[in-house]
């Protein structure tokens, strides 16, 4: 496989740049995005489906809408589908959960989704949004802890300052989030380590030696001599799994068949496993009637022991 690549660093207009590329490089039959919060929606706006995109799991709302977007392990929305069941079953007896986020677009529908799953499983839920400028969630962190579950729904510049709010007010509930807050280094949090919470992850957790696909991916990477310390990197571990799985199905059409168009019929009849990700995925577009770019709805929840130690609380599920 020859690879074509594109880096969007953070800048909108970058998405518009790897668009152009990859729509005018001869024989790109797939784009392996793997996982991009910014330059999504410029670059769908350029390849407009004309090249089949696979997203590990989506931290952006415009892979739900780009044409011939598949979302392989799950939108903002779909990968937390399983948060409510979980909470039910890990706290069998507690009631009440508050969620509190960031007030804006790309968070808003994400902690809405958790809402709905807690109160699908019995949950009284109490939502708390706070400002994207915020520089001190104490109040939001003292609201949050009057409820007996705690879900700090938040991303890479709010989780230490929510982290210290809640290590500040002394807080002892149960906390739970998406696995943002994993992706930074210990020194970003109090205490120089990552908080005690629980994270639901629709992908591999890459700090976990429970998972045996973990193992054979670091075996892989040390085989070719590539950097551990770029591998651990979930951003590594999503690209890895979308990559393999295009090559998959690239490999089950015969070469002088192989096409953009055909590598998009495949995946649109794709239900089985994905590398670092769960057992199977759907890619039909019949998982979410509502967003046919999702094929996944399912997680695994592990629970952060400090240092660097993990507790797999339940495999994958949905």
């Amino acid at each position: 496989v020859k690879l074509s690549t594109c880096f969007i660093a953070g800048v909108e207009a970058q998405g518009t740049t790897c668009g152009d590329q990859m729509v005018n490089t001869k024989g790109v039959e797939a784009i392996a995005e793997g996982l991009d919060a910014v330059g999504n929606a410029s670059m769908y706006g350029v390849v407009n489906g004309a090249i089949p995109t696979l997203v590990g799991v989506s931290a952006d709302p415009a892979d739900n809408t780009g044409k011939n977007v598949f979302e392989l392990e799950g939108s903002g929305t779909s990968a937390t589908v399983a948060f409510g069941p979980f909470l039910r079953k890990e706290f069998p007896n507690d009631k009440t959960v508050a969620i509190a986020y960031q007030n804006i677009p790309g968070a808003t529908p994400i902690s809405q989704a958790i809402q709905k799953s807690a109160q699908q499983a019995g949950f009284t839920v109490t939502m708390i949004p706070y400002s994207a400028t915020a520089t001190d969630l104490i109040a939001q962190a003292t609201q949050m802890e009057q409820a007996q579950i705690t879900v700090p729904d938040c991303g890479f510049v709010d989780c230490p300052l929510m982290a210290k709010a809640m290590s500040e007010i002394s807080g002892t509930k149960p906390a739970l989030s998406v696995p943002l807050w994993t992706d930074l280094p210990g020194a970003a949090y109090p205490g120089g380590d990552l908080p005690r919470w629980i994270a639901g992850e629709a992908t591999a957790n890459l700090a976990s030696t429970q998972d045996p696909g973990v193992a054979a991916y670091f075996k892989t990477i040390e085989a070719n001599g590539l950097s551990q310390a770029d591998a651990i990197s979930p951003f590594s571990g999503v690209a890895f799994g979308s990559l393999l799985l295009a090559v998959k199905m690239m490999d089950e059409i015969p070469f002088s068949s192989l096409s953009p168009a055909a590598v998009t019929a495949k995946l649109k009849s794709y239900i089985g496993p994905i590398p670092l990700g769960p057992t199977q995925i759907n890619c039909t577009g019949k998982l979410y009637p509502a967003d046919t770019n999702v094929c996944s709805d399912y997680d695994q929840f592990y629970e952060y022991q400090g240092h660097g130690q993990w507790k797999l609380l339940e495999g994958w599920t949905n």
